[in-house]
């Protein structure tokens, strides 16, 4: 049978050391005083103003839906622009372009090292007159 003086060691808060992922020392409880030095307006903010510690909208994710987008590319910049259209019409409120790897590293067309790799993983646009 179990003491009532090992019950009570068992059940004792324990004093621990605590720390981030980082190594950040965290403390058990917070009070007033751990913040007495930070200045609201310019440290922390409220909602949608500056600094935007809290996020840019003034109402958070609440007053806003989440950006509904699928990720789209295509091998064409003539099919992603028909495509992009079409998904706009089906609800689509935001745009993920994918890009060929050729335009993702900055290489010309003509370049004999994106030869065979434009349009095979994504739109390919090296040009305004392209978008």
């Amino acid at each position: 049978m179990v003491s009532t003086k090992e019950i009570t060691e068992m059940y004792r808060e324990k004093v621990t050391e605590n720390t981030t992922s980082s190594g950040i020392p965290v403390k058990e409880v917070y009070t007033p005083e751990d913040i007495a030095h930070i200045d609201y307006d310019r440290d922390i903010g409220s909602p949608g103003q500056y600094p935007f510690a809290r996020g840019h909208h003034p109402l958070m994710y609440r007053g806003k839906l989440w950006n509904i987008r699928n990720i789209t590319g295509l091998s064409t910049p003539k099919a992603y622009n028909e495509r992009l259209k079409y998904l706009i019409d089906q609800g689509m409120t935001a745009i993920e372009c994918e890009l060929d790897s050729p335009t993702f590293y900055g290489l010309e067309p003509d370049q004999p090292s994106a030869d065979g790799h434009l349009g095979i993983c994504g739109t390919c646009l090296h040009s305004l007159k392209d978008v």
